[in-house]
C-alpha cells in the first residue's frame, strides 16, 4: 500500500486571523511508470470529479515534469479529507503516494474568498 504522509504541524495559537477556514495542498508522487499511470487515468478523473461536484477539490492537476499531481482542498477535518483521499484509485491501487499539508488563508486574490467560502 502507498504511503499517506501526514503533515499536520500545524500552530494552534496563531495570531494571524484566517479570512478562510483551513485548506489543504495534496501533493501526489507517482509510484509507477507514468504510462501505468495514465491507464489508471480515467478512474482518477471520475474519482476527482466527484469531489469537485460536492465542493472539497477547488484545482488539481500534473506537476511539472510529470512526476505527479496537486489538488487543492477543502474539507470539514483532516481526517475527512484523508478519507477521501484513500478512495482515489492511485491510492487504492498502490499508484501514487500522498502528503497532505494543511494550512490557514491569511490573504487571498480578490474573488477568492467568495468562490472557495462554504
Amino acid at each position: 500500500m502507498p504511503k499517506m504522509l501526514d503533515s499536520s504541524a500545524t500552530d494552534q495559537n496563531n495570531s494571524q486571523n484566517p479570512i478562510l477556514p483551513t485548506l489543504f495542498v495534496v501533493i501526489l508522487r507517482y509510484l509507477w511508470p507514468l504510462d501505468a499511470v495514465l491507464a489508471l487515468r480515467p478512474k482518477h478523473v471520475d474519482f476527482l470529479s466527484t469531489h469537485y461536484a460536492d465542493g472539497t477539490f477547488i484545482v488539481s492537476g500534473p506537476q511539472v515534469p510529470r512526476t505527479g499531481g496537486v489538488i487543492l482542498a477543502r474539507a470539514k477535518s483532516r481526517e475527512d479529507l484523508m478519507a477521501i483521499l484513500e478512495n482515489d484509485p492511485f491510492y487504492k491501487e498502490g499508484a501514487a503516494e500522498y502528503q497532505v499539508f494543511e494550512f490557514m488563508v491569511n490573504n487571498a486574490i480578490d474573488g477568492f474568498v467568495e468562490y472557495v467560502k462554504p
